[in-house]
């Protein structure tokens, strides 16, 4: 196997195959636990790189985000593969282990939120920048003890095999004809019904942030559940589809994470009693209407009703089947 081969495994989570005679109950236990697997080594570089933040340098604090930033990933990817494999967990283990992964996601969000604002503004160097930098940091630093606090918990050496344990208590599951069943038309159904929510969204979604982001959340759904497609559809990450995504992600999450910040920069205006300082976030404030401006015409220009058209074809040639009852048209 190659080296490509052996970087898209250790991403995902799954070892590729042409094969569609894996059962539905074997791909679902090694899909959660190699990404549950992945999540512990994000906590651990999350620990890790915030041991090093005092007095460190600029390179210390950007590798600092960036274990963040992938940690939230891992968190969405392993959320994700649990929804997808949601009826084989016992509902109250599933809810509980969600919420969990949730509480964690949310207070990773919180930090790197504020990540995503102090790296604007590192290369800054007037007076307004390192005032509300500094208010930025102290806040980064507060709201990252929680996440820590938590992360060690995922950290513990036993971790993985006692959340497995829990997901899969007993062979009740193995006791269901389908839970031996051959995984690919399992899989192609359930990608099949999120494929159809997406397209349904996304031909109704309206330009507001708000609708934006409920189309964003959707597709990452799509997007790792197509990950998951990978024992029986090796090119899928190579695929148009996936491509697609990845840039309908890539710019959704421009448009929200300026909406965020807008937001947070305008609680930091209020706060602050300094004419100087109030000035400079009014002008970041509006810098950050006329980005948003721009990458909302960049949307709408990007992703017109052909567009769709097209992405909703290449999902049909993936899946071999419709994604929605009825035309884009």
């Amino acid at each position: 196997m190659n080296e490509m081969n052996d970087i898209r495994q250790r991403d995902i989570g799954l070892t590729a195959t042409a094969s569609n005679d894996r059962s539905v109950g074997k791909v679902a236990v090694e899909a959660i636990q190699r990404r549950i697997e992945d999540l512990q080594q994000c906590c651990k570089l999350v620990l890790q790189s915030s041991s090093q933040e005092v007095d460190a340098d600029e390179s210390v604090h950007k590798h600092a985000d960036e274990a963040v930033h992938k940690l939230r990933v891992s968190l969405r990817r392993t959320i994700a593969a649990l929804e997808f494999f949601r009826e084989w967990v016992p509902g109250h283990r599933f809810q509980k282990t969600r919420a969990s992964l949730k509480k964690l996601l949310g207070r990773a969000g919180n930090v790197r939120d504020l990540d995503l604002m102090i790296i604007k503004l590192r290369s800054d160097p007037s007076r307004g920048a390192k005032k509300l930098l500094f208010k930025l940091t102290k806040d980064r630093d507060r709201l990252q003890q929680p996440l820590l606090h938590l992360g060690n918990k995922y950290s513990a050496d036993h971790f993985v095999s006692d959340l497995i344990a829990h997901l899969f208590p007993s062979t009740d599951q193995q006791e269901d004809p389908i839970w031996s069943s051959a995984y690919g038309p399992w899989a192609i159904d359930r990608i099949q019904k999120q494929a159809e929510q997406f397209m349904h969204r996304a031909v109704q979604t309206n330009s507001d942030n708000k609708s934006l982001h409920r189309l964003r959340i959707i597709g990452k759904k799509l997007r790792y559940g197509l990950e998951l497609l990978e024992p029986i559809l090796p090119d899928v990450l190579a695929s148009p589809v996936y491509a697609q995504l990845k840039e309908i992600q890539a710019l959704l999450g421009e448009i929200h994470d300026l909406t965020v910040r807008k937001s947070a920069l305008k609680i930091y205006r209020n706060r602050s009693q300094r004419k100087f300082i109030r000035d400079f976030i009014d002008q970041q404030i509006r810098k950050d209407k006329v980005e948003s401006k721009t990458l909302l015409d960049r949307w709408n220009r990007t992703w017109s009703s052909g567009q769709l058209s097209a992405f909703e074809g290449n999902l049909r040639t993936l899946l071999r089947v419709d994604c929605r009852n009825e035309s884009i048209d």
